[in-house]
């Protein structure tokens, strides 16, 4: 019985000890962008600059400061800005006006 209960202690061990570690990876300088997830219209990026090429490589859309400004500067409602989001998902992210 003392063997079982050591061999029952040992497993239990090993399967609380984490199999692998997380790693954040080092940031070089500020973010470019950040990922929204789970909101009203769906997963995308706000890239913080105009200029800077971004490609998150996972097929959602980025949308950039000026989209967002044009976006609230218009008045949309909820249905038109999912409307702007699915189109932007359809052109592979491009700038949809």
């Amino acid at each position: 019985m003392g063997a079982l209960v050591e061999f029952a202690r040992r497993v239990l061990n090993e399967q609380s000890e984490p199999k692998t570690k997380a790693t954040t990876p080092e940031m070089v300088g500020p973010p470019l962008a950040v990922k929204i997830v789970n909101s009203v219209i769906g997963d995308y990026y706000l890239c913080l600059s105009e200029t800077e090429p971004f490609d998150p490589g996972d097929g959602l859309p980025v949308y950039r400061p000026s989209e967002i400004r044009a976006l609230i500067g218009k008045g949309y409602g909820t249905d038109a800005v999912q409307a702007v989001h699915r189109l932007k998902m359809v052109f592979d992210g491009k700038v949809v006006r």
